[in-house]
């Protein structure tokens, strides 16, 4: 079995990953979303990280992590997947967008929501670019040179 984020069979990585399957990748983007929404509950934290790094960069490496964890987790076809992963992650932006509009110290930003949603169609575009550099092409006819013909 490939593994969903590493398709190149070159991977180091591969015998490592080899036994990571897409409850792990599911158990660990509920982790990571739980952590993300728990610091930026803090008060305070969210506007010191947002004067380290700029507050639309960390939501699109945030969500393109994301977005990479959810690829793993979900199990369909490379299209299918595609989408159903961007509508996951749009939807937990849409969260997390809610979330901090409850906070008095925090404010909704949508313009954050559509970074997020920005990172995941990215992030997806790569992860279906590396699927189809992954696929075996069978060999055509004129594959081994041209056919010779018996007399």
């Amino acid at each position: 079995m490939r593994h969903p984020l590493l398709p190149l069979r070159a991977s180091l990585l591969a015998p490592l990953l080899a036994s990571i399957t897409p409850r792990h990748y599911l158990f660990a983007a509920v982790a990571f979303f739980s952590l993300m929404v728990g610091i930026g509950a803090i008060p305070g934290q969210a506007q010191a990280l947002s004067a380290m790094v700029y507050d639309k960069l960390l939501h699109v490496i945030a969500y393109a992590f994301l977005t990479g964890l959810v690829w793993g987790a979900v199990t369909s076809r490379p299209l299918y997947r595609a989408v159903q992963t961007v509508m996951i992650v749009a939807l937990l932006g849409g969260v997390d967008e809610s979330i901090q509009s409850l906070m008095p110290y925090r404010d909704a930003n949508w313009l954050d929501w559509q970074f997020d949603v920005l990172a995941s169609v990215s992030c997806v575009v790569l992860l279906l670019f590396m699927h189809w550099l992954s696929l075996e092409i069978p060999p055509g006819p004129d594959a081994a040179g041209p056919v010779k013909r018996r007399k």
